[in-house]
């Protein structure tokens, strides 16, 4: 449970970036507590690509354990997607995920007409090579198969939060995000917190713009608000931190490093770095 939850807030936190340019990276650390528990990266990557006949960005998150829960719980997970440079629209996703002895590889595909018409291409959990296709049409067929594509939902429909203008946005709204922006049928709400001010991990004060996602009564999370994460309050708006407090402890993840000028050395030293 402790692992799912650590790779669900990762995501949660990289998904706020729809300000986006390509070529930037995002380097965290997560703990749990006092301990370290893990580190995770965004990748923007640097090149467009085209999907649907449709100019694309490519998006990867990254996620591994470290120390201790690496030990116990070996995680090494990549959620990625292409989401249109004009609309934000997802056009495909994929994620390879390693978790203990688990192994998935799967690619999903939007068709351009009609929009709920999605492929998934099974994988070879080693090899990655395809193994078999799969077709969803109707619309319980694709609410079934979207609910395994939670995590690069999150990176492709909340990151539009960096464009926003909170001048015009009222502390204490409700920004609903729907997850298939033209026909919302999927939706979730983000709280606007206001701007706040934090203190970065080199000590330095920063002004930051709050939110909290409305997450339903669970056993998990405790108190009001249980999860928040900061936008740095400028016109990049960079991830800074996301908060979960959780009723068996707190999660923290923190941003580490950031730039915007990644090249083909550093993307092959990120990979390496999560294998």
């Amino acid at each position: 449970m402790v692992k799912n939850l650590l790779i669900l807030l990762s995501l949660l936190y990289f998904n706020s970036s729809s300000n986006l340019i390509d070529g930037e990276i995002i380097e965290t650390k997560v703990s749990f507590g006092f301990f370290n528990a893990g580190k995770a990266s965004m990748l923007v990557d640097n090149k467009i690509y085209f999907v649907n006949d449709l100019p694309c960005y490519k998006i990867d998150v990254f996620g591994r354990t470290t120390g201790f829960f690496d030990f116990f719980a070996r995680v090494r997970d990549n959620w990625g997607v292409y989401i249109d440079t004009i609309n934000y629209i997802p056009q495909k996703f994929y994620k390879y995920l390693q978790e203990g002895k688990y192994r998935k590889n799967e690619i999903l595909k939007f068709s351009s007409q009609p929009l709920d018409s999605v492929e998934v291409i099974l994988l070879d959990k080693e090899t990655k090579e395809e193994k078999d296709r799969i077709y969803f049409h109707s619309k319980n067929q694709f609410k079934d198969i979207m609910r395994g594509y939670f995590m690069n939902y999150w990176i492709s429909s909340v990151f539009y939060l960096r464009s926003l203008d909170y001048s015009q946005i009222s502390v204490d709204s409700l920004i609903e995000i729907p997850y298939l922006s033209d026909k919302g049928k999927y939706n979730y709400k983000m709280k606007y917190l206001g701007s706040k001010k934090i203190n970065s991990l080199n000590k330095k004060t920063l002004n930051a713009l709050a939110f909290s996602p409305v997450v339903p009564e669970n056993k998990l999370f405790s108190g009001e608000n249980p999860v928040t994460f900061w936008l740095s309050d400028d016109d990049r708006k960079i991830p800074l931190r996301l908060s979960a407090t959780m009723r068996f402890g707190q999660f923290d993840i923190e941003t580490t490093d950031f730039d915007n000028m990644i090249d083909e050395k550093s993307k092959e030293i990120i990979y390496n770095k999560y294998k």
